[in-house]
């Protein structure tokens, strides 16, 4: 370093010279060298100024001061945006009426109307009695309450509710001489095999309950009709599609079926067979050209000697029922027969026109002077059903059926409905409806209200009491 014996004998003040001329001088107080002056100046003495030496580390963070004292408030802010509409507050209460206005002046009259249409003629008194007008049909735009003479029928008929009636003598006419609440289908098949059992249909309640099998004779590809206490199935050859003389009997007071026989049954043996019927009177069971007719109050059959229409489909042909004549129908085919002198008349023949397509497809009957029946189809395949006026056997239009692709259907007769309890639509099945006469509408059912016991039935028969 140049330094002559700089460490030794150190003392306040003590002197020493180094290489480069400079002289140093010690203090104990400090413990330390210094340059001593001389008369020489400091600049000459130091050497060039060495680099800059390295940054040292930064030190610790110091103590935080104490809070500042605070600024002045700075200026309002602009606006904020308008927040969302809140929700509709309480109604408040009614506040008190006001003052009722000043009444204003009546208006002037207004013009006198045109004179409408002279109403119908009203019954006069005679030296004979009361006389009521003569019409061959009835009139247009009838009112409750109106009543003529129908000369097409020979009856005394007056209009409630939307429809015609006969005024009865001693009695309530054709609709209401018997006020049907409950309907049974009996019989009937599915895949070739026949049944005995019974469902019945409350029709106040859409309620269809299994009665089991009451039928000393199962029945399939039969018809029915009811007298006032007894369910009768024609054609009840305990087999499938068979020809027989038997007719079996139900009880519709016990609900039970009676026993086989030989003098109810008819006359010549028959299957696929329609039946026609006077009310509870008698019926006619209608095949091979032939009827038996079979009488309610003695419960015997005997041949009518009448010659009808030629079988349809299968065997048998099928009628529409009416209080005072049925309309027989096969393929297409068609006669009236009249029950007061059980003689029969050609009715309307040919595709579309007669009172039902096809003997398969099953009618309708009803109280109220209309009937219907299939408008296509066999088998099954119909899709509408065609409607007859019994009053003139016109037909008046076509409905469509409330389920399609049907047909040998199992169809009872109401008093406002009637209801369908199975039919065929490829399958036999226990599918039914509910049907409004005056509408000419209707809605499938659903359980509680089809048939059970069995798998399905179609081309069985039913029958009704009040």
């Amino acid at each position: 370093m140049g330094w002559a014996n700089l460490n030794s004998s150190l003392f306040n003040g003590k002197l020493k010279s180094h290489a480069d001329g400079r002289k140093w001088e010690y203090s104990t107080a400090k413990g330390t060298w210094k340059i001593k002056r001389t008369n020489n100046s400091v600049a000459s003495m130091l050497g060039d100024t060495g680099s800059t030496g390295a940054t040292g580390a930064t030190g610790s963070q110091g103590v935080v001061g104490p809070t500042g004292p605070t600024g002045n408030t700075g200026p309002t802010g602009s606006t904020g945006a308008g927040g969302a509409t809140g929700p509709t507050g309480n109604q408040g209460p009614t506040g008190p009426q006001g003052v009722q206005g000043v009444q204003g002046n009546t208006g002037s009259t207004g013009n006198t109307g045109s004179t409408g249409p002279t109403g119908a003629t009203g019954p006069g008194i005679t030296a004979s009695g009361l006389q009521f007008p003569s019409l061959s049909s009835h009139p247009a735009s009838p009112v409750n309450g109106l009543v003529y003479y129908n000369s097409g029928v020979s009856k005394l008929q007056q209009y409630r509710a939307g429809e015609w009636s006969d005024v009865g003598g001693g009695d309530s006419g054709f609709k209401y001489r018997q006020v049907i609440t409950t309907g049974y289908v009996m019989g009937g098949y599915k895949s070739g095999s026949p049944w005995k059992n019974v469902n019945r249909m409350v029709h106040s309640t859409d309620i269809m309950t299994n009665l089991g099998d009451q039928l000393v004779y199962s029945a399939s590809y039969s018809d029915a009709a009811p007298s006032l206490t007894t369910g009768w199935m024609f054609a009840a050859a305990n087999a499938h599609s068979t020809a027989t003389v038997n007719v079996v009997g139900f009880n519709m007071a016990t609900e039970t079926g009676r026993g086989a026989n030989g003098g109810n049954y008819m006359a010549a043996s028959r299957n696929d067979a329609g039946a026609i019927f006077k009310e509870h009177q008698y019926a006619h069971v209608m095949s091979g050209t032939t009827t038996d007719k079979f009488n309610f109050t003695t419960e015997t059959s005997a041949l009518s000697g009448l010659v009808i229409l030629a079988d349809g489909t299968g065997s048998g042909v099928q009628g529409i029922c009416d209080e005072n004549h049925a309309l027989i129908y096969g393929n297409n085919t068609g006669q009236s027969l009249s029950f007061a002198t059980d003689t029969t008349t050609t009715d309307r023949i040919g595709t579309g026109v007669s009172a039902g397509n096809n003997n398969q497809q099953k009618p309708i009957n009803s109280k109220l002077r209309k009937g219907y029946a299939g408008h296509e189809g066999t088998y099954n395949g119909g899709n509408n059903f065609r409607i007859t006026n019994l009053t003139n056997n016109t037909q008046t239009r076509t409905v469509p059926k409330v389920m399609t692709n049907t047909g040998e259907e199992n169809f009872d007769m109401g008093q406002d409905q009637q209801y369908c309890m199975g039919q065929y639509d490829g399958a036999q099945n226990n599918l039914g409806h509910k049907f409004f006469y005056a509408t000419d509408v209707g809605y499938a059912l659903g359980a509680g209200s089809v048939r059970t016991g069995v798998p399905g039935g179609s081309s069985g028969g039913c029958v009704w009491k009040g």
